[in-house]
């Protein structure tokens, strides 16, 4: 395997068409690795010298692997580190990270990415896999190389929620818990039986510049009623939202539900679907109409409407909680893994 690095963003932008071409052929397809939305995130989260993607091409010039990768620099126990991320990472945005790798060729791909990341001093030899899924066919092999060459490792569960839809929504309502399901029907049953409510999907640019401010302040509020921030304060994060959506829009991956009572917005949800798959990122209600059960509402109407256009799948991304389970979320489970040289400053770092 032939590896180049891209430390330039020009490289990363001219690789979109290739990028989704191998996309498709990976194990590990997913809204999260697609070139839109790691694009989208460098735009608003990057820093300039840090990117370090990788290919890996066969010996007939055919991509066959990526490594989104940038180069993180952080301090513990009054030590500077560098280290190895994923592009995507440490922003509370993205799941289910991972190397693409054109399907059967996991072992040479990860064996050429290993060979040319761990002995390198830029950072360390540390490198840092947070968020891949548990069954992605990269852990073993990554976890067998480092076992081989000695190398520190180190992994954590992290949980999520999905929920595995049937064809209608009958059928999913008979999943869920006879207290909860009673209650799903009223409140949906209520909302739409006003005439002054409304459901609907974002469909258009004007849409978008519309809602997308409703959501960081409807989602604000929620969180001040709990003495936090929320998360649309953190730098890049409402560039991060304006750029990802206008580029899923584009691409009819967007899936941005909203619920309106006289013309004011009372309650928004925000997700993408993919490979019919739902993937649900943020969401926020106006507290003041709590007791009209408004979150409640406008998901089981979105999940109508996901059930009416093929969807079989709902994830609640990362966490557990009753908010999911009642839905009938079943847990999944990522990993944060570190693999690191083994000396005295990584073991302290990996502590």
């Amino acid at each position: 395997m032939k590896i180049v690095e891209i430390r330039q963003e020009a490289g990363l932008y001219e690789l979109g068409p290739a990028w989704d071409r191998l996309l498709q052929e990976s194990a590990g397809n997913t809204i999260f690795l697609s070139w839109e939305w790691l694009t989208a995130w460098w735009r608003s989260y990057g820093k300039t010298g840090e990117l370090r993607i990788l290919t890996a091409s066969d010996e007939n010039g055919a991509l066959r692997g990526i490594a989104p990768l940038r180069l993180q620099t952080m301090r513990k126990y009054g030590q500077t580190y560098s280290a190895l991320a994923f592009v995507g990472d440490g922003s509370m945005d993205s799941d289910y990270l991972d190397f693409i790798v054109a399907s059967g060729y996991e072992e040479q791909v990860l064996e050429a990415f290993h060979r040319h990341c761990i002995g390198q001093q830029e950072h360390n030899g540390i490198l840092l896999i947070n968020e891949i899924p548990a069954a992605s066919p990269n852990v073993p092999l990554l976890h067998q190389m480092a076992g081989r060459d000695g190398l520190i490792w180190r992994e954590k569960d992290v949980p999520g929620g999905t929920v595995r839809l049937p064809q209608t929504w009958e059928a999913y309502l008979g999943t869920l818990r006879p207290r909860f399901r009673t209650k799903v029907r009223s409140v949906l049953r209520n909302l739409e039986s006003r005439p002054d409510v409304r459901f609907r999907f974002c469909e258009s640019a004007e849409d978008l510049e519309r809602l997308l401010p409703t959501l960081f302040d409807l989602h604000t509020m929620r969180w001040h009623r709990e003495g936090k921030p929320g998360v649309f304060g953190f730098p890049g994060k409402r560039d991060f939202y304006f750029a990802l959506s206008r580029l899923f829009l584009d691409r009819n991956w967007l899936r941005f539900s909203w619920l309106e009572w006289n013309g004011r917005i009372l309650a928004c949800q925000y997700g993408f679907e993919y490979a019919s798959k739902y993937f649900q990122l943020q969401e926020g209600y106006e507290p003041a109409v709590e007791h009209w059960n408004v979150g409640i509402g406008l998901r089981a109407w979105s999940i109508q409407q996901f059930l009416k256009q093929g969807v079989r799948e709902y994830d609640f991304l990362g966490g557990v909680g009753q908010h999911k389970t009642d839905w009938g979320a079943e847990t999944t489970h990522s990993k944060q893994i570190l693999v690191a040289r083994s000396n005295w400053k990584n073991l302290l770092f990996a502590c």
